[in-house]
């Protein structure tokens, strides 16, 4: 799965580094890959040994990333 970074859903590309929010969701249990595709695109890799709720965590542990990288997280908890 890949996330595209927007300003809104109306609204173009979000101008930012995805390294801080892939840095902060390791720090919060998740593994994100920057994209080679575009520069606000993060692909999400769930490991074969994730949980239901580890799956079920997934939404609200990007928000807090989010949080953390200086970004809104409004649409994280619609993933």
């Amino acid at each position: 799965m890949t996330i595209e970074l927007v300003e809104d859903p109306e609204g173009g590309p979000r101008q930012c580094d995805p390294r801080k929010i892939v840095e902060q969701a390791r720090e919060h249990g998740l593994l994100l890959l920057k994209t080679d595709m575009s520069a606000n695109m993060i692909r999400v890799r769930v490991p074969w040994t994730a949980t239901s709720q580890d799956v079920s965590d997934g939404p609200e542990r990007l928000g807090e990333a989010m949080d953390a990288a200086g970004l809104s997280r409004h649409s994280a908890a619609s993933l």
